[in-house]
């Protein structure tokens, strides 16, 4: 009997490929990891990102009409302290995320002085890939704020 990671691996086989395909076709761009990032999670791959999607896609549908149905949502006033509590700490988190990311970003840049358009990946710039993945990775962790919206 084979394996759930053998199953796994040849579906993200098979999507990975209709993938890039795709891109390739729609923009004439051969899209490959690079190796920085190579071999971290949701990078080398498009399937982790794919399900999150359409698992976020389904709890906002399904979850927005259950909510609809049931009559459940509760005027902000009436709210728990405990969720308007996780809320302001969701979106402390987001920001200093983001401040770090863009602090980031903007001293990569000038430190390796990029221009706006056409900047080449090159090997030895380690700390810019790495934060390209955490701003790609974080948008995961933003995904849940349309769930608290619910």
């Amino acid at each position: 009997m084979a394996s759930l990671g053998y199953y796994y691996s040849a579906v993200d086989e098979r999507i990975t490929e209709r993938v890039l395909r795709i891109i390739n076709a729609a923009t004439g761009v051969e899209l490959e990891s690079a190796p920085p990032t190579r071999g971290l999670p949701a990078v080398d791959s498009p399937l982790p990102m794919i399900i999150a999607l359409v698992v976020y896609l389904c709890a906002v549908c399904l979850g927005s009409q259950w909510i609809r149905a049931a009559a459940l949502k509760p005027n902000k006033s009436r709210e728990p302290l405990f969720l308007r509590a996780l809320v302001i700490v969701h979106n402390m988190c987001c920001l200093l995320l983001s401040v770090y990311m863009c602090s980031g970003i903007a001293l990569q840049s000038i430190r390796l002085k990029y221009s706006v358009w056409g900047n080449a990946y090159k090997d030895d710039e380690k700390e810019m890939a790495y934060f390209m993945y955490l701003f790609y990775i974080s948008k995961l962790f933003e995904l849940m704020d349309t769930v608290r919206l619910l």
